[in-house]
């Protein structure tokens, strides 16, 4: 039986000071949930699309972009529980 999950990241800014500093964003897990059909995950991610001013940037995710590195967030379906997290460590 496949399972599906809805997951909300979020990015959040790292600062590289290499060749005179830039900023890089890492992507964070927010919240998950899980869900037994695709058709009930779409159900749930469609309300929650309602509810936010989100938009849809694919079949399966909705988006909130910013204009800004690392202020982005989105919510997605996905058949593996936190596939998109991206961890940057800061420099040190």
């Amino acid at each position: 039986m496949r399972k599906y999950y809805v997951t909300h990241y979020k990015d959040y800014p790292v600062f590289r000071p290499e060749e005179g500093g830039y900023y890089v964003s890492g992507t964070e897990m927010i919240d998950s949930e899980k869900f037994s059909t695709l058709k009930e995950a779409r159900k749930f991610l469609n309300e929650v699309e309602k509810n936010d001013d989100m938009k849809k940037i694919g079949l399966n995710c909705y988006a909130i972009h910013s204009k800004y590195i690392g202020d982005d967030e989105y919510i997605k379906i996905e058949k593996k529980q936190g596939h998109d997290i991206r961890g940057i460590q800061p420099y040190e």
